[in-house]
């Protein structure tokens, strides 16, 4: 007896230098990415059992850009059925004492989780989930929920071919 298996295609977008590159690359290889590496497109694959299937995840990793208010109304023009989760990296520069200091200085601080569930009803996510690809933080979380949330839109009847990290 064969074993079926579900393709999922996950893309991430968002502005550059957000950890997009080194969250796949901590999914892919639980390491951390050290340094930054400029991503341009590149792609990978990790086969995954999520709630009692096999499914294939196949990786997009797209080249940031600096405009958040202009790639999400393009992907929802261009990918209207995909489905959106919003993710925060970088948690663990919650408590750098470096990073909270030079963000003090510039009348900054991280946002918090309300914050960024907030902003993701705003944008009309799915949902908000927190990583660190440092420490691998909510990582594996991620991309479970993200293959979850494309299996679910299946077993409604529409068959769901997306989902968008951004």
């Amino acid at each position: 007896m064969s074993v079926s298996v579900r393709t999922v295609r996950l893309g991430a977008v968002g502005d550059g230098s957000v950890g997009k590159t080194s969250l796949f690359f901590a999914y892919t290889t639980d390491a951390f990415l050290t340094g930054y590496i400029p991503s341009t497109f590149d792609s990978s694959m990790r086969n995954i059992v999520v709630s009692d299937r096999a499914v294939m995840l196949q990786m997009w990793d797209t080249m940031g850009g600096e405009d958040f208010d202009r790639w999400l109304p393009d992907l929802k023009r261009h990918c209207p059925h995909a489905k959106i989760i919003l993710v925060g990296t970088k948690i663990d520069l919650r408590e750098d004492r470096d990073m909270l200091l030079r963000l003090s200085q510039r009348g900054k601080k991280p946002i918090t989780m309300e914050e960024g569930e907030d902003k993701a009803k705003e944008i009309g996510a799915e949902l908000y989930i927190e990583c660190s690809s440092m420490t691998q933080k909510g990582v594996n979380q991620l991309f479970e929920e993200a293959v979850k949330c494309v299996l679910s839109k299946e077993k409604r009847g529409k068959k769901g071919k997306k989902c968008i990290i951004s």
